[in-house]
Order: C-alpha cells, then sequence, then structure tokens
C-alpha cells in the first residue's frame, strides 16, 4: 500500500482533516487497517512526510498546488520505497537528482528511521520471512477449537499430536484420551512455508469404567447401522478433525452409510459426563 501524505494545508471542506495533521493522521491510520484487512505492507510515505514537516521544516515537499510532490517530495517517497521493498536504508545511496547534499542527506535519513524503526508496524517483516504460522485455541472438554492467525498462508497442515489431522483453516478436534499432545501447523503460500508447534493438555477425557462399560455399549447392527445400548443423555458421531458429522441419526441408532472409511468417534453424554468410544468404520 503507497500510504499519501496530507495536503500542504488539509482540506477545509471537513473539519477532521482541515489540516495537514488531521488529514495525515486520517490517511495513515486507513492505509494500515486496510493493509491489515489483507494481510499486506504499507510503504508509509505520509508519515515519511510528517517526520520531514517536524523536523525539516525548510525543505519543501509540495508543489504550487499544495497537493502533489516537489522534487524534494519525489525524492523522499523513492527513498520511503527503497528502504520499505528491501528492507534497508538509504542513507548514502550516491543519486540526488541533482539536490544539494544536505537535503539529500535529511531525506534518505527520514525515509530510513520512518521505515525500519517500525517495521512490524507496516507489516514490513524480513524477505525470508513471507509466511508465517500462528495459532490460537481454546479447550472445552476434550474438544479443542483452533484459531488460525497465521500471516499470508493459502493452505494450512495441522498434525494433532494423536495421529489426527486436518487441511481445514480454522478446524475443532476431539481428543480421545488425556494427555499432552504437541499440535503443529504448517502454513504455506506460493513463496514459501512456515511451522508453529503448541503443546495442549486434555484432562478432561472420560473412560469407561468397569461399570459403565456393562451399561453402556456400542454394537454394530449390519454393515453401516450402529446402535448404543444403554442409558445416556444424549450422543453425537465426529470424525478424526473434531467434526460432527451428520450420521442419519434416531434416539440410539446411527447410520454411517455414504461415509468415508476410517476411525470415527461416538461422544456419548451421560449428564455432566462424556464418554468417548473410537470405532473404525470399513463399509463392504
Amino acid at each position: 500500500m503507497y500510504m499519501t501524505w496530507g495536503r500542504e494545508n488539509g482540506d477545509p471542506q471537513w473539519g477532521p482533516i482541515s489540516t495537514f495533521e488531521g488529514m495525515n493522521t486520517r490517511l495513515r491510520n486507513a492505509y494500515v487497517r486496510i493493509a491489515n484487512s489483507l494481510q499486506g505492507s504499507v510503504c508509509p510515505v505520509g508519515s515519511a512526510w510528517r517526520y520531514v514537516r517536524d523536523n525539516y521544516p525548510t525543505i519543501n515537499l509540495y508543489a504550487g498546488d499544495g497537493s502533489h510532490p516537489s522534487l524534494e517530495g519525489s525524492y523522499l517517497a523513492a527513498c520511503t520505497f527503497y528502504a520499505a521493498v528491501f528492507r534497508k536504508s538509504p542513507i548514502g545511496a550516491s543519486f540526488t537528482s541533482g539536490l544539494p547534499s544536505s537535503v539529500v542527506a535529511e531525506l534518505q535519513y527520514a525515509a530510513s528511521i520512518t521505515v525500519l524503526d517500525s517495521l512490524e508496524t507496516w507489516n514490513l517483516r524480513p524477505l525470508s520471512e513471507h509466511t508465517q504460522a500462528n495459532f490460537s485455541f481454546s479447550v472445552n472438554n476434550e474438544t479443542v477449537d483452533f484459531s488460525n492467525e497465521s500471516t499470508k498462508a493459502l493452505n494450512y497442515y495441522w498434525d494433532f499430536g494423536d495421529s489426527g489431522t486436518s487441511i481445514q483453516e480454522n478446524p475443532s478436534h476431539v481428543y480421545s484420551s488425556n494427555g499432552t499432545f504437541t499440535v503443529e501447523l504448517v502454513a504455506e503460500s506460493p513463496c514459501d512455508l512456515d511451522t508453529i508447534t503448541f503443546e495442549i493438555t486434555i484432562d478432561a477425557v472420560v473412560g469407561i469404567s468397569e461399570n459403565e462399560e456393562s451399561t453402556i455399549k456400542l454394537c454394530r447392527l449390519n454393515d453401516s447401522r450402529f446402535r448404543i445400548d444403554g442409558e445416556f443423555t444424549d450422543f453425537e458421531i465426529l470424525n478424526t478433525q473434531g467434526q460432527i458429522i451428520d450420521a442419519n441419526r434416531s434416539a440410539s441408532e446411527f447410520n454411517l452409510s455414504g461415509m468415508d472409511n476410517g476411525i470415527y468417534f461416538c461422544k456419548i453424554i451421560l449428564g455432566k459426563k462424556r464418554i468417548m468410544i473410537k470405532f473404525p468404520f470399513f463399509s463392504n
């Protein structure tokens, strides 16, 4: 995003931008907000403009209309773009465009300090870190909801640490046992990829005790139909990615006809208690 600058005396048609400072601040905030929403970067020419006006007021950055840039203004913009694109200081660049050396030095310094002192503000991460993997999560009993906070990625690969995987952007996952699991996210873009891991501790999964095992049973009726025997409140069928699936269910039976072969989970609810039964489904 090419952050432009406020007019020399603002825009008198509207109070909030009727001065340079007011107009420049509105432009600055808008460019940063749009860039953040698009995971884009900002070349902060407008902020460099303000630095020059505050610190080198004798340098005239404007053409006669008080809006377009003078030669000095164009040179400042070029130096700012150099710093933003290459993440390098323009100080010492030999090209001067015929400007006095003292003015060139001040404009180069203004561009350098504006960009390089605030790389995170402008989303100008090092070129080697174009894509960044990151996520947060919330744990609710045995279910973990993941919020993908990666930057500039298009594809996502999750490993939940218990043989479960997903390629969804924001998956949920149900763990069938207690323990500490290392969750890995690989975020990939056309430029590169990045990997991040977090450890998640699950201590809410309730196994089937001997007494419960005698009263709660999962029975297979035929190729795709199952029945839960025993007293319970409710149940859900989930895949290995923690998604509740449409199992064509009734009060105590469900049917996986048409579902992919693989491992599934039956989450049985007994009041405040949860029982997870892991079972294979292979249709003939």
